[in-house]
């Protein structure tokens, strides 16, 4: 096999293997603690910090943030953990959405509770679109390897 096929066999097989995420953090964290987490809307991280027309892009192309919150033994954690979809709408405008529900139990290390997990937490229509996604391209990517020696 030559070394220009190895790279997309290994792209795809790794795109294919990208849906265990949601089997594999929920099973290793279930075990962990958990505390109630509700989402909200945070801040927009500031672009300043960005040059050029990546800066001018993030400023007018997101709408809202969403992070989660929750508090274990007295103390409040706030994390922005990039929870949103954003849908293209209006020309230039977006839609953010949440893909994880509204309120949920958040697991956290037991000594360490700024460690967290949130793959038990999302939504099914996007577990799925993720999912569809990445096995539709993993697939395509091997095949086009494939193809391409033949």
């Amino acid at each position: 096999m030559e070394t220009s096929m190895l790279l997309p066999r290994l792209i795809g097989a790794l795109l294919l293997l990208a849906p265990s995420y949601f089997i594999v953090v929920p099973w290793l964290t279930r075990n962990w603690p958990t505390a109630e987490a509700r989402v909200v809307e945070v801040v927009r991280e500031n672009p300043d910090g960005l040059d050029g027309l990546f800066a001018r892009y993030r400023k007018y192309q997101r709408g809202k943030d969403y992070g989660i919150e929750y508090k274990v033994r007295g103390q409040h954690y706030r994390k922005n953990p990039n929870i949103e979809a954003i849908f293209k709408s209006d020309g230039f405008a977006a839609k953010a959405i949440s893909i994880i529900h509204e309120k949920f139990d958040v697991r956290y290390h037991p000594h360490n509770p700024n460690r967290y997990s949130i793959a038990h937490a999302y939504k099914p229509w996007a577990v799925w679109t993720i999912t569809l996604f990445c096995l539709f391209a993993g697939a395509v990517t091997i095949w086009s390897s494939i193809q391409g020696i033949q």
